[in-house]
């Protein structure tokens, strides 16, 4: 069986197709708005990649429904995520891996994906990844001024998570992070002029060692001076709630 290759486009609209050999197939993309007409088959095709075979006899006429001609497909059809169990046509396009992909031909699903494909070519690919912000335990070692980290809470004067900066001499709390709402926890002692209240990030549990405390006392002097003073002395959060009566407040 002989094969003659017959292309279809917008010049051959009303036009017979002249048939040399004596058996030729017609291969037809989807959504190319194309039908073919025989003595014994019309297609359409809209849904898969279609195969017409025409003998020498046949009288072929291409033709369209849309009375603004032939179409072809759209120079890039956007897919979305490349999907291994899908068939993809020529200009449809895909992301993989942050680049983006367009197909050069019809692909059958596989599990080839375009990266490693011959029906795929690269259209833009991802850019390598920004700075990344570690949470540290120890400041950056040969700092230069004005540089600047995320302190985990072992080094920084509240003992929570902050961000912190060279200042060409040491390293010095600049906040960013000290604005959380907290947690608190108000105990007004009975037949006392105390006040405990004790502050820590939402959901600790009372007796986590993560809590700050501070007492106030409302009657500190002859006249009735109020004074706040911290668990330990610091306004860290390194004190159990549970506690709080117990410890030493100065």
């Amino acid at each position: 069986m002989a094969n003659q290759d017959i292309t279809v486009d917008v010049s051959d609209q009303g036009n017979k197709i002249s048939v040399e050999e004596d058996q030729v197939s017609v291969i037809l993309s989807p959504e190319s708005g194309v039908t073919i007409n025989t003595d014994e088959i019309t297609v359409n095709t809209t849904e898969e990649p279609v195969t017409v075979t025409l003998t020498k006899e046949s009288e072929v006429t291409v033709s369209t429904n849309d009375t603004a001609g032939l179409r072809g497909r759209p120079g890039l059809v956007w897919r979305g995520n490349f999907d291994g169990s899908k068939n993809y046509y020529q200009g449809d396009s895909v992301s993989y891996n942050g680049s983006s992909y367009i197909a050069t031909a019809y692909t059958t699903a596989s599990a080839t994906t375009p990266d490693n494909s011959s029906t795929f070519n690269l259209i833009a690919e991802k850019g390598s990844d920004g700075p990344q912000v570690a949470l540290l335990s120890t400041p950056p070692s040969s700092p230069a001024g004005g540089d600047v980290y995320l302190d985990d809470g072992t080094n920084t004067s509240t003992g929570i998570a902050n961000f912190r900066q060279w200042t060409g001499t040491e390293w010095t709390d600049i906040g960013g992070l000290d604005m959380i709402q907290y947690s608190k926890k108000v105990d007004f002692v009975d037949a006392s002029d105390l006040i405990y209240i004790g502050e820590a990030l939402p959901g600790t549990a009372t007796s986590s060692a993560t809590w700050r405390i501070k007492r106030i006392n409302t009657n500190a002097g002859t006249d009735n001076d109020i004074e706040i003073k911290y668990a330990d002395g610091d306004s860290n959060f390194n004190n159990i709630w549970d506690d709080h009566l117990s410890l030493t407040y100065s």
